[in-house]
């Protein structure tokens, strides 16, 4: 089957349909052209044979659709895995530290992600801060802080292993990176602790009535401003270390360096939700905080996924094939 012939595909335009072949270049990264041009002819083929053989039985586009990503979701560890495989002796002990340390990347996804959520009440809510209390006291306190510690003791590992990783590239800049990562996550732990108080402060105000309730909302109130204030300066601490770590990324071309765009953006949202802050201007904080969050998470998916995948090791084992023995 030609690729013509995929071309022909009704599916060829669908969102479906460019998120798997999206995937497909995405995990084919830095392997030889002829490699990634015969991984994405078995990939359009079995996308043909599938869609021929669920048209005959009458599927809606729309199914067809949510198969597709389906399949893409539940194959991509066997994608990864193919990858893997077909580098084979490839891999040295040098790439296997790059790839570790990219897979510390994609998991510090989920880490701050999670770190970020504990703040997430409002202590200036004055006229709902009821609602806050009773929202707070809803949710299971135990399996919040469970995940929490696990953040940020995730923190502090993905600190010692980009250390170890890096350090021999950019020493200096490991080394601050990794503090700062550790401090960070040290701080999540702190946070976790602070959230456990509040949460039994809020099932205390629940509980209660009267005086005993108006002193339970206010002692809760004063721990939330302190949980968001080191919740906040944990935040702080996290992306300025991943920008330490974009620096290193770009100065030892670990990464492409278009994705160099997205610590900048970060360092513009910052700016921008600094200068809220100072102002008291919301409309700007906000979106400035989010926009500079947003963008390091970004960064840290594409840098990780690409080191994983072995972007890194197959230019350096290019550099090393174009040199001329001595």
């Amino acid at each position: 089957m030609s690729a013509s012939t995929v071309g022909q595909s009704p599916l060829a335009g669908g969102l479906a349909l460019s998120l798997v072949r999206g995937w497909v270049r995405f995990y084919t990264v830095g392997m030889t052209p002829e490699r990634r041009e015969r991984r994405r002819l078995e990939i359009e083929s079995d996308l043909w044979e599938n869609r021929e053989d669920r048209m005959a039985t009458g599927a809606a586009p729309a199914t067809l659709s949510l198969e597709l990503i389906g399949r893409c979701l539940r194959g991509a560890p066997a994608d990864v895995l193919w990858r893997y495989q077909m580098e084979g002796p490839a891999m040295n002990i040098h790439f296997a530290i790059d790839r570790v340390a990219g897979a510390l990347l994609l998991g510090m996804v989920l880490f701050l992600v999670i770190a970020l959520g504990i703040g997430g009440y409002d202590p200036d809510n004055t006229e709902g801060f009821d609602g806050e209390l009773r929202r707070a006291a809803s949710v299971p306190a135990a399996a919040n802080m469970a995940f929490f510690t696990l953040s940020g003791i995730g923190l502090i590992v993905a600190a010692a292993g980009l250390t170890r990783a890096f350090r021999d590239r950019s020493p200096m800049l490991a080394h601050l990176s990794g503090a700062g990562l550790a401090a960070a996550g040290t701080l999540t732990l702190v946070s976790t602790t602070l959230y456990g108080a509040f949460a039994s402060l809020a099932d205390d105000y629940v509980a209660s009535e009267g005086a005993v309730a108006i002193q339970a909302s206010a002692n809760a109130r004063t721990l939330l401003l302190v949980l968001s204030s080191t919740n906040a300066m944990g935040g702080l601490l996290a992306v300025l270390s991943i920008w330490g770590l974009a620096l290193l990324a770009a100065r030892e071309k670990l990464v492409p360096a278009w994705i160099g765009v997205f610590p900048l953006i970060s360092a513009a949202g910052a700016a921008t939700g600094i200068v809220g802050g100072v102002t008291s201007a919301n409309d700007l904080e906000y979106p400035g905080v989010m926009i500079a969050v947003l963008s390091v998470l970004l960064w840290l998916i594409i840098a990780g996924g690409w080191i994983v995948l072995g972007g890194t090791g197959r230019r350096e084992g290019h550099a090393a094939a174009a040199t001329p023995a001595v």
